[in-house]
């Protein structure tokens, strides 16, 4: 089990996986079969945002708002950070969920079309959860799983495997349950 201040959570089940650890969380990679087929799975923590400050002031008290800013932020990175040409978004979702607390749930289906060593676009699926820290809510912590395949090569076994890596996260010291988040100075 991998203890941070705030939150434990297990390694991936099963031999070949890769980790990289760090101050703020982990991820972990492992290849199926072939580099084009891969899965990632990660937790890590996010400090210092502010939603209010770019139109999202609600976000601590209307799970609607936080998932629009989740959604926004997951645009934002899409557009600025990552490489637009070489992904190309399918199908997303981003709902409210009480899963880990106060939560955004996400699903996201793209096309790779530049990965190395594919000569066709691969496809990637990410499952996530995007969540407020208990009682303060100017951390958030994602919590996500990702498989990458050549079309019509995904593992049906891979549902299993995300559901046992995020079935053990847990937030430590939480306040009782219904507690809302609190904006930090």
């Amino acid at each position: 089990r991998l203890e941070y201040s705030e939150f434990s959570f297990e390694a991936p089940a099963g031999a070949g996986w890769e980790m990289q650890r760090s101050a703020d969380g982990a991820m972990f990679r492992k290849e199926l079969g072939s580099p084009q087929h891969t899965l990632v799975a990660l937790v890590t923590r996010s400090t210092g945002f502010d939603p209010a400050a770019v139109g999202y002031a609600a976000y601590a008290t209307d799970p609607k708002v936080f998932a629009e800013y989740v959604h926004a932020a997951g645009e934002h990175a899409a557009r600025e950070v990552a490489d637009p040409p070489r992904f190309r978004t399918l199908s997303e979702e981003v709902v409210p969920d009480t899963r880990f607390g106060y939560c955004a749930r996400t699903y996201q289906k793209s096309e790779d079309r530049g990965a190395p060593g594919s000569s066709v676009p691969l496809i990637m699926e990410n499952w996530g959860y995007t969540c407020l820290m208990p009682a303060v809510a100017n951390i958030i912590v994602q919590i996500g799983f990702s498989e990458r395949a050549p079309p019509g090569e995904a593992d049906p076994s891979v549902a299993q495997m995300r559901e046992a890596f995020f079935q053990p996260f847990r937030f430590t010291n939480a306040p009782p349950a219904g507690t809302p988040p609190v904006p930090q100075a």
